[in-house]
């Protein structure tokens, strides 16, 4: 067993106007803070990423260069992964910040991700030394979806959520069931669309891998009752969100079979997300207190008992 030390940027949109206005209420102030097994800071390179989006002119770095060994981006995070002789580090690192990129995401709306950067450490007896080395630069950017996302907001008090957040979540992310794991991947890919057509099916294969099932019937209808149930009791919110999950689905299948379609709306994949965090936010508090969630019929069964 071998032990790496990894960091990745912590890259989120930020609404500078509204940051300024409540005195960088938007952004976090007090670093380092640890959350679980990461520590999230304040990058070294933090004026170098500013500077690369605009945010203040980069005439005002002068001849400075960033310092390679942390990404440049405004914060950055890091761990210690524990990875097995015949392991792979890479794959390792990658599928741990993508689970911290899930909760995130879970968490609440807006734009953010985590992006591992290129240097790795090895943890040995004398200290961290440098031992794998992969792509320096992209040599292609990251492609900007044509679509824009809301800020997502990072603050002190947001941390403090995230950190109590992460303690809920964490450990039953490692014990997911396979519609659920294929669900939150799914939520986690769409952040990554270039257009919002394939954003939105990302979404829609999700709340199939949820509430879906290979029994006959229609697909739609069983998606709305389900979603619908699982997330509100009866009455006019169950209702309105059996047709809302309706709607949302009809435009998926518009587009996938080539029917007419007009333009979708960001509002419109906005709140399909929102109806996916919220099931699988519900389906992760099922597996903590019960060790188990539904699939498919087995909620019509509780449906029609009148446990959910």
């Amino acid at each position: 067993m071998k032990e790496y030390l990894v960091r990745a940027s912590l890259e989120f949109r930020i609404d500078f106007d509204h940051a300024s206005r409540e005195q960088n209420s938007a952004i976090p102030l007090r670093l380092p803070v640890n959350v679980g097994p990461f520590q999230l800071d304040r990058s070294p390179n933090a004026e170098h990423y500013l500077a690369e989006i605009g945010a203040i002119d980069p005439e005002q770095l002068g001849r400075d260069h960033p310092d390679w060994e942390y990404p440049v981006s405004f914060l950055y995070v890091e761990s210690k992964i524990s990875v097995p002789d015949s392991g792979d580090p890479q794959a390792l690192a990658d599928s741990t910040f993508e689970s911290l990129e899930c909760l995130l995401r879970l968490l609440q709306p807006g734009d953010v991700s985590v992006r591992r950067h290129s240097w790795m450490w090895h943890v040995g007896e004398e200290g961290p030394k440098l031992t794998l080395f992969f792509n320096f630069r992209p040599v292609k950017a990251q492609t900007a979806a044509l679509y824009d996302r809301s800020p997502y907001t990072l603050s002190d008090k947001n941390l403090a959520s995230l950190a109590e957040f992460f303690e809920i979540h964490w450990d039953t992310l490692g014990g997911l069931s396979t519609n659920v794991n294929i669900a939150l991947r799914r939520f986690n890919s769409s952040y990554e669309r270039y257009e919002l057509v394939d954003r939105l099916i990302d979404l829609v294969i999700a709340l199939e891998a949820l509430f879906g099932d290979k029994e006959q019937g229609s697909i739609t209808y069983k998606l709305a009752m389900r979603g619908a149930s699982w997330l509100h009791p009866l009455g006019q919110g169950r209702t309105d969100a059996f047709r809302t999950i309706k709607r949302l689905y009809g435009l998926r299948s518009r587009a996938v079979h080539g029917g007419a379609l007009k333009p979708i709306q960001g509002c419109q994949v906005d709140e399909l997300e929102d109806i996916v965090r919220r099931s699988l936010l519900k389906f992760l508090n099922r597996l903590m207190d019960k060790g188990c969630a539904p699939k498919g019929s087995q909620i019509d069964e509780l449906i029609m008992s009148g446990r959910i």
